[in-house]
Formats: C-alpha cells, structure tokens, sequence
C-alpha cells in the first residue's frame, strides 16, 4: 500500500476519454438502424382489402 500515496504526474490519463465511447455508441448505434427494418419488415404481415371498383 506504500506505493498507492505516490502520485506519479500522469494527470491528463486518470480521464476518461469521451471520444473512444462516442465512436462505440455511433457504431451501435448504425448497427441497430440497420438490422431493426430487416428483422422487424417480416413480422408485419398485412392482409390489405382489395377494391371492389376502381
């Protein structure tokens, strides 16, 4: 524990970089986008009526 008090200079890494979590949260973000309309377009199963007279 002797070493835990000593302060090492490096105050610009204790941080947290809000870059690397943008770029994860766009990435996710554009996966989702992308795969809801494929999986989500074969559940919609839509019975339209057809006219009678056009």
């Amino acid at each position: 524990m002797a070493g835990a008090s000593q302060n090492s200079g490096d105050d610009a890494i204790s941080d947290i970089n809000i870059v690397p979590l943008v770029d994860i949260i766009l990435v996710v973000l554009i996966i989702f986008m992308v795969t809801v309309p494929v999986a989500v377009k074969p559940l919609m199963d839509l019975n339209l009526p057809e006219a009678s007279s056009s």
